[in-house]
């Protein structure tokens, strides 16, 4: 009966693979992008090993393919197929960025960097995707808490992306304004790093971002080092009342957890 069962298995899996081979290249890319539209990952990746047997060289398919495994945790394959792509079409942007994010979450920092590099340096790259690569240049200068050097990198993004109307672009510049603000807070700067997180939160909902009471307290708590207690007022009831407590208690002033500002 053992012996029966694993046979009719065997059976069903090939049949299963015989008749996703006899669909079309459109049929199975479609498949795909439905799996992966609706965060079905694993089943994304069988389609996506269909078209790469018929097409070893289909830079989008391989690039689409790596995404569904990174996030699925198969970081060493996904990096593998991000790196096969620019072995094919080294000008890839995307595949250089998606290995970049990759290699800064590994902690590889001079892989990622020569791929945003790269990015940034080429006259033939799109600004928003220059944007996103100084933001993330940015984050590798914090992540070596190297504040100033980051920066620079955030203020290039922002300057860079501010006229831009995608929400893509906007989601990263909001992002890189935010970093800036982290930054400018840490270093003492508190007037501008109030104005950078005002700036996020101007943008936040034209990038697909949400001000958070964490992000509300940042806007108070930088508008009264400032100085400005006016402008502090007008955030701090909305601020995460546990960081708001906090606040009071270390700057020793109750007025910051008052009821007048509920």
């Amino acid at each position: 009966m053992k012996k029966l069962l694993g046979i009719l298995v065997v059976v069903a899996l090939s049949t299963g693979c015989s008749s996703l081979r006899m669909k079309s290249d459109k049929e199975v890319r479609e498949l795909g992008e439905e799996a992966y539209s609706t965060q079905k990952y694993d089943e994304a990746q069988t389609y996506y090993d269909e078209l790469l047997r018929r097409d070893e060289e289909d830079v989008d398919t391989r690039l689409k393919r790596g995404r569904s495994r990174d996030k699925t945790g198969n970081l060493l394959a996904a990096r593998e197929d991000y790196s096969q792509a620019l072995k094919v079409q080294p000008q890839d942007v995307r595949g250089r960025l998606y290995r970049a994010e990759l290699s800064i979450r590994n902690g590889d920092h001079a892989t990622a960097k020569a791929d945003l590099q790269e990015i940034v340096g080429s006259g033939d790259v799109d600004a928003g995707d220059r944007v996103v690569a100084l933001k993330f240049l940015g984050n590798i200068e914090v992540a070596k808490n190297n504040y100033p050097g980051a920066q620079g990198f955030y203020r290039q993004a922002t300057t860079l992306g501010a006229s831009s109307a995608d929400p893509w672009v906007i989601k990263h510049v909001a992002e890189a304004n935010y970093n800036l603000g982290q930054c400018l807070y840490l270093t003492k700067d508190f007037q501008e790093s109030h104005e950078r997180f005002t700036l996020y939160a101007s943008m936040a909902k034209r990038g697909g971002l949400s001000v958070s009471p964490q992000d509300y307290y940042l806007l108070a708590i930088t508008a009264y080092l400032s100085g400005d207690f006016q402008t502090a007022s007008n955030f701090w009831d909305k601020a995460d009342p546990q960081m708001r407590a906090n606040a009071a208690r270390v700057l020793d002033d109750p007025t910051i957890n008052s009821k007048q500002f509920h």
